[in-house]
């Protein structure tokens, strides 16, 4: 009988876990797009210049965070050595600094060139819907204290 259960129960976390944009806090890049394509009417052009335009920054975040991963391996190791060199840590912290900064461009240029992409009406309705998903996220923020 408990057998039953451990595996009804493994067979619903597996099911739960397949859905789409599972494990994402804010969903797939196709998520978004199709979001975005309802709320502001996008031609099918548009669609697909924004598409390139995620595809371009996932590509690109991809490497930066691969490196910061890299990077954080090598202070972990270097506080675990006996002898702390101090100064390598530095130098470390120093690239993993420059690798946010570049993380922080490389999200700024795509959502300016999405930006960019659409009419002043969608950038409007765009605006609208930001400020709205903001005093959203406040009020979630209120309530749990």
């Amino acid at each position: 009988m408990i057998r039953i259960i451990i595996a009804t129960a493994l067979l619903a976390a597996g099911t739960v876990q397949a859905q789409p944009g599972f494990g994402h806090r804010f969903g797939s890049d196709q998520h978004r797009l199709a979001h975005l394509q309802d709320a502001l009417d996008l031609s099918d052009a548009q669609s697909e210049k924004i598409a390139d335009l995620q595809a371009g920054m996932r590509d690109s975040m991809r490497s930066i965070h691969q490196q910061m991963k890299e990077n954080r391996r090598a202070i972990r190791e270097l506080t675990r050595q006996s002898a702390y060199d101090s100064q390598a840590v530095s130098e470390l912290a120093q690239v993993q600094g420059a690798l946010v900064t570049e993380s922080i461009e490389v999200k700024a240029t795509t959502r300016n060139a999405i930006y960019a992409v659409l009419t002043e009406e969608q950038k409007a309705i765009f605006n609208e819907l930001r400020s709205e998903r903001k005093s959203s996220r406040k009020e979630r923020r209120r309530r749990r204290g």
